[in-house]
């Protein structure tokens, strides 16, 4: 059976067969006529009042506009809640993110499949749970769905409360072992930001796990000194990143306390949920990585001028001093 929206055929059949028809003295439409308007075959119309075959969102908008009615009128439930309200507007989860994600973008919010369905499930990620974050969201879905912010508003009602944040725990044992060590976040001494590390040196036993009766060394992506941890300085994942990358949209565990997070799927970096969360720390962050940036290019700048000197001979290396 395609499709998962509600849908009643028997409230199809009658407004198909009782809706006026200006053209001629006795009213309805034939499924003839009908499959003509929508685009469709007259077997696809019989399975759909016969509820062996639910139609698509998107086909059910076409319907009710060939029959004149509304979309709730062929749904046979209230739009009350947010899958109603995309329903009623005739859109799939995918066609509704889709539209949602350029005007997300702007505020640097991710937007996918997958967060829509955690919405409509009235789940938020705690990211994404911020006064903010809550307004903009009801912004942007009253655009797509063409309705009025307060009607988003009341559809959301895990919206309307804000979300306690989940408290760290102490740390009884080594955490994230088994885990990738770029998923290893902890705040650097240099800069005191906390980043997906751009390179890690860590022991291991004979069974490939971290042997941790030595520190860790790791690079931070943002200020690029290295800087060594234990397992208890490592950060704990109590919140998730989605990725805003076309064709991904991937869920990773970050730490809540991250400023720059790495999709585990794709590799694609952005900013973290404590950038996102606080403007300040995220300029912070664009600055100490501008700094890091103009640094390096400093260094291959200099030894650039040392290789020319030497007349170019042999192979442009930069040197440990550098």
């Amino acid at each position: 059976m395609r499709g998962t929206a509600p849908f009643d055929g028997t409230a199809m059949k009658r407004i198909r067969t009782t809706v006026h028809r200006p053209d001629r003295e006795r009213p309805g439409l034939s499924l003839d006529e009908l499959a003509a308007r929508v685009g469709t075959t007259r077997h696809q119309l019989i399975g759909y009042e016969n509820g062996t075959v639910t139609p698509e969102p998107p086909r059910i908008a076409k319907l009710a506009a060939a029959l004149d009615c509304d979309v709730t009128d062929l749904i046979g439930t209230a739009v009350a809640d947010l899958a109603g309200v995309r329903r009623a507007a005739g859109l799939t989860l995918r066609d509704a993110a889709a539209r949602a994600r350029p005007l997300l973008a702007r505020h640097r919010m991710p937007c996918s499949r997958w967060l829509l369905g955690e919405l409509e499930a009235g789940r938020v990620p705690p990211s994404l749970a911020g006064p903010e974050d809550r307004a903009r969201i009801r912004e942007a879905l009253a655009s797509v769905y063409a309705r009025p912010e307060a009607a988003i508003d009341a559809a959301l009602p895990a919206l309307q409360q804000p979300q306690q944040q989940p408290q760290l725990q102490p740390v009884a044992t080594y955490p994230l072992v088994g885990r990738s060590p770029y998923t290893w976040y902890a705040p650097c001494p240099t800069c005191s930001l906390a980043a997906s590390p751009s390179s890690v040196d860590r022991r291991v036993d004979d069974e490939g796990n971290p042997d941790w009766s030595v520190p860790a060394t790791l690079r931070c992506t943002l200020c690029g000194t290295l800087h060594e941890v234990t397992p208890f300085q490592l950060l704990p994942h109590d919140d998730v990143h989605i990725c805003p990358r076309l064709g991904c949209g991937g869920t990773t565990p970050v730490p809540a306390g991250a400023v720059e997070v790495m999709c585990e799927h794709c590799g694609l970096e952005a900013p973290g949920p404590a950038a996102r969360r606080d403007p300040a720390l995220s300029e912070y962050t664009r600055q100490v990585r501008g700094r890091h940036t103009r640094q390096m290019q400093s260094i291959v700048a200099a030894a650039k001028r040392r290789y020319l000197a030497q007349g170019g001979r042999g192979l442009f290396l930069l040197e440990s001093a550098d």
